[in-house]
């Protein structure tokens, strides 16, 4: 994210009626067996109170899902296109809150 794009997530994620949606987003797709990544700081950046609910999400200067299938059978077939297809089906609702919060 640009420095503008960041300060406008870390805005939204600190507020409840925008960072709470995201938060539930995030919770389903980790249900689903994605994780969380991209680039983090060790602490939550000056300004925002260390304890806070979101606190991880406040970290993030990157943020994305992924998921690890391993080596399947499927892999280099046709039918990996499901799959690709699946996740970016499941992934539309964080790009959404993404880029309506961020930009």
């Amino acid at each position: 994210m640009t420095p503008a794009q960041l300060t406008k997530y870390r805005k939204r994620v600190a507020a409840d009626v925008t960072g709470a949606p995201l938060a539930a987003i995030l919770a389903k797709l980790e249900k689903a067996g994605y994780e969380l990544g991209g680039e983090a700081l060790k602490r939550v950046p000056a300004g925002w109170p260390q304890d806070h609910p979101r606190a991880r999400l406040l970290r993030h200067k990157v943020l994305y899902i992924h998921k690890n299938f391993g080596l399947q059978p499927w892999l280099g077939s046709a039918a990996a296109r499901k799959q690709v297809v699946k996740v970016f089906t499941d992934a539309q609702p964080l790009n959404d809150w993404l880029e309506r919060n961020a930009g």
